[in-house]
């Protein structure tokens, strides 16, 4: 209400997407975008298998809120696929539903190879194709360090759980140490020390 008189809610108004009520028929129906197509509705991911000899069987239907990431769907499909004993010895995927932790543990808990594109780097010294992004630090697993590429060693070595649930390390190094590097700027646009995200080894 405004003034008194009922009125259409402005966008900055309203709900998140995924805590509307967009369907007077479901009202778990969920709206969502990707690229140039808009829907109401749910997401449903097809396992199909694609040898080249045979033919092309669907063997599984997993089905998620439409608001749901991709890639938290990828390790249910495989534990259902294992139920019906039809988990392939290589899982293809597109770049949503791989991530390094997938890599990981499709082949530890199933023995399968998860295969498909990696994002994309996008880190400030990637795209600007300088500077010190995440691949130039060392890290030393076994006594849980990490080493700068001027050769500072930091222990400030953090475990964490980010929003997907995912396991993380947040690597920390001292904003005193930082402040007084000489290549500051190829590395860090922070006031404090430079940050760094890395996944667990295993």
């Amino acid at each position: 209400r405004e003034e008194g008189r009922i009125r259409w809610r402005r966008g900055d108004e309203l709900a998140p997407s995924g805590e509307r009520f967009n369907s007077p028929y479901d009202p778990e129906a969920a709206y969502s975008t990707r690229r140039e197509h808009e829907w109401i509705g749910y997401k449903v991911h097809v396992s199909e298998t694609c040898d080249a000899d045979l033919p092309h069987l669907i063997t599984h239907v997993h089905t998620t809120n439409s608001t749901v990431q991709d890639v938290t769907s990828t390790a249910p499909i495989q534990a259902a696929l294992a139920q019906q004993n039809l988990l392939p010895e290589k899982h293809m995927v597109d770049a949503g539903y791989i991530d390094a932790e997938l890599l990981a543990s499709s082949l530890t808990e199933h023995g399968v190879h998860l295969i498909g594109p990696t994002r994309e780097n996008r880190s400030w010294q990637a795209r600007a194709g300088t500077g010190y992004d995440a691949s130039h630090f060392q890290i030393d697993w076994d006594h849980c360090q990490v080493t700068c590429p001027q050769g500072v060693t930091t222990r400030g070595w953090y475990p964490t759980v980010n929003r997907f649930g995912t396991l993380e390390i947040l690597i920390q190094f001292h904003r005193d140490v930082c402040g007084a590097c000489a290549v500051r700027s190829l590395c860090t646009k922070a006031k404090g020390g430079r940050r760094v995200m890395i996944q667990p080894r295993e």
